[in-house]
């Protein structure tokens, strides 16, 4: 019996599954390449925004502003992260190089890994089917 007024979320799985095993293999990968404090950095990321996506697909329909939302907002988030760790390193240096060198490594480090991600859903979706990566 549920209980009245209870909130239940729907999940997209393969959306989750599929971001998680990307961004882990990133994580794991800059892990091993000596760089565990980004891949702490990381990790919590990858895991804030995997769940963020599975619950927003996980609706019965997306408007095109929802889904537009739905990819800038991680984007933006990528940017400011790379932006500040980039300035921490680089210690005392412009705002607009900062921000500049974000936009680059963090627009690249979510291109990629949603297109990992994306091969992996094609991949989990397929179910032993061949797969098309083409549309």
């Amino acid at each position: 019996m549920e209980e009245q007024g209870a909130i239940t979320l729907a999940i997209d799985r393969h959306v989750l599954d599929s971001n998680l095993l990307a961004g882990g293999a990133l994580v794991i990968g800059s892990a091993l390449l000596g760089a565990w404090p980004l891949s702490l950095i990381a990790a919590v990321y990858v895991a804030g925004v995997s769940i963020f996506f599975a619950v927003i697909y996980g609706r019965q329909s997306l408007s095109i502003k929802h889904e537009l939302l739905t990819w800038v907002g991680p984007w933006l988030l990528a940017i400011v992260l790379w932006a500040v760790i980039l300035g921490a390193i680089d210690g005392p240096s412009s705002l607009l190089t900062s921000l500049g060198a974000g936009i680059i490594v963090g627009t690249g480090c979510y291109v990629v890994w949603q297109t990992i991600a994306l091969v992996v859903r094609r991949v989990i979706s397929a179910g032993g089917r061949s797969v098309s990566l083409a549309g």
